[in-house]
Formats: structure tokens, C-alpha cells, sequence
């Protein structure tokens, strides 16, 4: 017979605290505090272009790049370009 006996362990996933794409002009509000297995998507804030970069956070608490499972990848974004007008 192979009973479990004793209490049941109790499972807490890792919180990604390493990888963060913090720079001054990305937006990764949403990946702060994801724990494993949860995902964000990163972009540049207003006034800036580039394209959003998705996020795992891995059971080693390190949030990487869907797809490549690049560390430290962040967003590329360039100041964007006033627009101009024919008044």
C-alpha cells in the first residue's frame, strides 16, 4: 500500500525578480510581481515607438522572452517623430 501520510506539501511559486525591463522610456508596469509560469507584455512609453516584447517568468524567478528565452531583452524604442501638417 502506498498512502500518503503527514500533510501535504504546499506549493509556492518563484516571484521573477530578476529581468525586469526597467529602462525610462519602456512601460513594464505588468511584469512586476509575476510569480512562475505568468506572463506580461512590455512596450515604450507615450512619445516613444518600437515594438512590445512578451515575457515568461521562469521557475528560476528569471523573466525572459517568449520564444527566444532571451534574458534582459527590452523593447526597442526611438523617440517618435512629430508629425507634420499642411495648414
Amino acid at each position: 500500500d502506498f498512502s500518503y501520510m503527514g500533510i501535504a506539501p504546499s506549493c509556492v511559486p518563484n516571484e521573477c525578480t530578476d529581468g525586469i525591463p526597467l529602462s525610462s522610456v519602456v512601460s513594464a508596469d505588468a511584469c512586476i510581481g509575476l510569480r512562475t509560469h505568468e506572463q506580461c507584455t512590455a512596450g515604450c512609453i507615450e512619445g516613444y515607438v518600437g515594438d512590445p516584447v512578451d515575457y515568461t517568468c521562469d521557475v528560476d524567478g528569471m523573466l525572459r522572452q517568449d520564444g527566444t528565452g532571451k534574458e534582459n531583452k527590452l523593447p526597442g524604442c526611438a523617440k517618435q517623430e512629430a508629425l507634420q501638417t499642411n495648414v
